[in-house]
């Protein structure tokens, strides 16, 4: 079985024709880390400026070191990409890299129906899961990218694994 990297990005916003990121966090099983905010010159909607700015660090990088280091985290061994309502996330991999030179296999996972698929309603919030699964939030800052793809993470390992 293909190894899983678990991912989260934050948008300035969520446009269908186009966008950049704001930050970026990608987890392999093994719990190596990545992650990375972008430069972007995107006009930031005001949901964005409340619920995710404040978690920012700062340490921005351009779009060309972004792709390189994707690459240099995934190998090139073409791990499933699994995110949470990965809509937006698989679409901005396909555009920062195009469709056919994207380091992931071409099949991405979504958290969100694994949960509808598990007769949990996709809707319901990782943070509310992370109680019923008894994973702690003592340090969770939601909206922010690798706090998001570390919990996606550990519930993943806690409700569907063995």
């Amino acid at each position: 079985m293909r190894e899983i990297i678990f991912a989260d990005w934050e948008f300035p916003g969520l446009y269908p024709d186009w966008t950049e990121f704001l930050s970026l966090a990608l987890i392999k099983e093994n719990g190596d880390e990545l992650y990375f905010e972008m430069n972007t010159h995107w006009v930031i909607n005001d949901w964005t400026k409340e619920n995710i700015l404040p978690y920012l660090n700062g340490n921005k990088i351009s779009r060309d070191q972004a792709k390189q280091r994707i690459i240099d985290f995934v190998w090139d061994n073409k791990p499933y990409f699994l995110s949470y309502v990965n809509s937006f996330d698989w679409m901005w991999i396909c555009w920062l890299f195009w469709v056919f030179e994207v380091p992931f296999f071409w099949i991405p996972l979504d958290f969100a129906t694994m949960l509808y698929q598990s007769w949990i309603d996709p809707e319901t919030k990782p943070e509310e899961l992370a109680l019923k699964y008894d994973i702690p939030l003592d340090n969770h800052k939601p909206h922010n990218a690798l706090d998001d793809a570390r919990l996606i993470r550990e519930l993943y390992f806690k409700m569907f694994t063995k």
